[in-house]
């Protein structure tokens, strides 16, 4: 509505919405790996990143290092590697990661390359400095995530086994294993990026455009205990990110009263706090064209 009423005009057609499908998933609570030395339960030993509702009876193990694949350096993982049918091992992240975003950032891409080639379940041995308790806190909840249009992605079981427990795992020590893990419980959900533009003034250079962006969202709202009230259970989020949101509107206002040479393309992103969310699907799903975008101020 504040773009509307400073003169923005909608990116979509008339809308100022991008829909950004989303899936909530709540993992389940059954589930087990088992092999001749040990047994692994969820929640506790592992948690379940993707998938589920699959039981496997003595699978073969292989381990793929980190399970990664790099067609511009031709770092392939997977070379000369039969993994069909078979539970695939690897360690987090990639090669090059070394923050555990860029750990997080992977595995979506990691468990296409596993899924792609065939394998019965992929699993990453998680050696992080995070605690582990906080990996199962997060990630054994409920949660919200992009929709993954290759269902392939979907398809198949995705677990991180805590490296203390699963050393026999990460040590190359197991030839075959046993898992049962429960089906998850899903559906759909869809928020939005909200998007307009102020075009520029120039003939020619207002084919191209400077990006003002900033996330609107926080960590969502939760009940009337510890750091919420009964009066206000949102969790507001004043410096990340009303301040920006702030500032991308106080730009709207400035930028339509005096437009510039270029256009502006503004976008508020939803889903910034559960994983940059927003700005990957804006970024794989782009409004104007990313070679026409001539600079991004976040």
């Amino acid at each position: 509505e504040q773009f509307r009423k400073f003169g923005v005009k909608p990116a979509i057609g008339k809308s100022f919405f991008q829909e950004v499908p989303f899936e909530k998933t709540a993992p389940s609570t059954l589930g087990v790996i088992s092999t001749k030395t040990d047994t692994l339960n969820v929640g506790e030993d592992f948690v379940v990143m993707s998938g589920g509702g699959l039981g496997l009876s003595n699978s073969a193990v292989v381990h793929v290092g980190y399970g990664w694949v790099d067609t511009e350096t031709g770092y392939d993982d997977y070379k000369d590697v039969d993994v069909k049918d078979k539970v695939v091992i690897a360690q987090v992240g990639t090669p090059d990661s070394k923050t555990p975003q860029e750990v997080f950032s992977a595995m979506a891409a990691k468990r296409k390359f596993a899924a792609k080639r065939g394998a019965a379940a992929f699993i990453e041995i998680y050696n992080l400095q995070i605690p582990w308790k906080t990996v199962v806190n997060f990630f054994g909840k409920p949660s919200l995530r992009l929709k993954e249009s290759d269902s392939t992605a979907d398809d198949i079981l995705h677990l991180w086994v805590n490296a203390e427990p699963g050393k026999a795992l990460a040590k190359n020590q197991v030839e075959q294993l046993n898992l049962n893990v429960g089906k998850k419980k899903s559906k759909a959900v869809i928020s939005q990026n909200v998007v307009g533009i102020i075009e520029g003034s120039d003939p020619t250079l207002k084919n191209e455009y400077l990006v003002l962006t900033a996330h609107f969202d926080h960590v969502g709202y939760g009940s009337a205990s510890g750091r919420v009230t009964p009066e206000d259970s949102i969790f507001n989020g004043a410096r990340d990110n009303a301040f920006g949101t702030t500032a991308v509107l106080t730009a709207a206002e400035a930028l339509t009263l005096k437009p510039t040479k270029r256009s502006i393309l503004l976008i508020a992103y939803t889903g910034e706090e559960i994983g940059l969310l927003g700005s990957k699907y804006y970024a794989d799903n782009p409004i104007i064209p990313l070679n026409k975008c001539v600079f991004n101020l976040n």
